[in-house]
């Protein structure tokens, strides 16, 4: 069998790399902190939030916050600083890809906005997710972490602190009369999260992991009540059974998950009724007349890119779309650069030894970002770090011209 671009060398067939460090640092700073603030202190209902769950703050929280972000700066700089002769040479388009977080954080700053140890910790990752080797177990790292998150989190909702509720608690939950959000401050967050993990879980070694992973990961989407998450999930399943069945060259698959993603950004501007999608309609309205004079370089500090109420009590802080998202954070500069790493992203991961998996990753972010924000601007979104790190680690790796084709053994 030919030399994979996926396994290249002995030291990264260790079950502990740096990348599987960093997956498993990057999750215990995603969902740990919560995780513990939720058991040890419960979880209350902001209502003017529409029913986002928060934690209760609390010494042990904050304990969990700093010691899993210095986990995770230490997996970095491990990435970072590995000796030269264990890691690939670096692919210049993973540069480009970082440039995005890096012009992100910069407008942020010039206009008064982030945390600014938000903001660093973005940076740090983006750099580190270069250096990663793009190894077979790194995908098998991250197919577990969505695993486990899938569980924790229906652990905690059975136990009662992992549910939201609020404005529309009544058509909202689709299972058990509430809604799933696990260690996330939203139903719709963990779905989105679980959903574009899901093409991930299907390179895991073992069938009973697979099948099962599956089932928890679909038990626990449903019970996040996101309807888009649902739908991503699916569209990259169609995919990935598409991908294996049908021969589609890296340009085709890149093409089809581009025209998703550029049609996803149209729809805010088709002129939907207030009350279509869940009031998205209305905050689509709203957000395109308020980047009207922000086109540029985003919004300042203190604006708000979905001014006042959207219906039905309902206050929104995101404009509920990657593309008006990113124009709000960093004008329509950022939104393109948005653009340039989805597309690369997708052209390098289909042209590796899991041309599949690349599309059906590609696809389900494509159809998640019509009606969410998947990247994690403003930076406290934590959820949107996942598929930012994603696209860079997807954008890391070289073409492999001699394709093996795709397994799961």
């Amino acid at each position: 069998m030919a030399e994979s671009t996926l396994v290249q060398a002995q030291p990264t067939l260790a079950r502990w790399t740096p990348e599987t460090l960093l997956v498993a640092a990057f999750w215990l700073y995603l969902t740990l902190p919560s995780m513990v603030g939720c058991l040890a202190y419960g979880s209350r209902v902001d209502p003017s939030l529409s029913g986002s769950h928060l934690p209760v703050s609390g010494p042990l929280v904050a304990i969990f916050e700093w010691l899993t972000l210095g986990l995770l700066l230490a997996a970095c700089l491990l990435a970072i600083l590995r000796p030269a002769g264990t890691r690939q040479r670096v692919n210049p388009g993973a540069w480009v890809a970082v440039g995005t977080p890096v012009f992100a954080v910069v407008v942020a700053t010039i206009q008064g906005r982030g945390a600014p140890l938000s903001q660093a910790v973005i940076l740090v990752l983006a750099v580190a997710c270069v250096f990663l080797n793009p190894t077979r177990q790194l995908l098998r790292a991250v197919g577990v972490s969505v695993v486990t998150t899938a569980a924790v989190s229906l652990l905690m909702g059975f136990q009662g602190s992992g549910m939201v509720s609020g404005w529309n608690s009544e058509t909202k939950p689709i299972l058990f009369g509430n809604v799933l959000a696990g260690p996330f401050p939203f139903g719709n967050s963990l779905g989105m999260a679980l959903a574009l993990g899901v093409p991930l879980v299907l390179v895991l070694r073992r069938r009973w992991l697979r099948w099962t992973g599956l089932a928890a990961v679909a038990l626990a989407i449903t019970w996040s009540a996101s309807r888009t998450a649902m739908i991503a999930a699916a569209a990259g399943l169609l995919a990935y059974a598409l991908a294996r069945r049908v021969p589609m060259s890296w340009k085709t698959m890149t093409f089809w998950c581009g025209a998703v993603f550029a049609a996803a950004a149209t729809v805010p501007f088709l002129g939907w009724s207030p009350e279509t999608f869940s009031n998205r309609g209305s905050i689509w309205r709203r957000s395109v007349q308020a980047l009207q004079d922000f086109w540029f370089l985003g919004m300042p500090a203190g604006a708000s890119p979905v001014p006042g109420e959207v219906g039905h009590g309902q206050w929104s802080l995101v404009p509920h779309s990657t593309f008006l998202a990113a124009v709000a954070d960093g004008g329509i500069v950022q939104a393109l650069l948005v653009v340039v790493l989805f597309l690369c992203s997708v052209a390098a991961f289909t042209r590796t030894d899991y041309p599949a998996v690349g599309f059906a990753v590609g696809m389900a972010m494509a159809v998640n970002s019509t009606t969410e924000n998947i990247l994690p601007f403003p930076p406290a979104m934590k959820t949107g770090t996942v598929v930012l790190l994603l696209l860079i680690m997807a954008a890391s790796w070289h073409p492999h011209p001699h394709r093996q084709p795709e397994d799961a053994t």
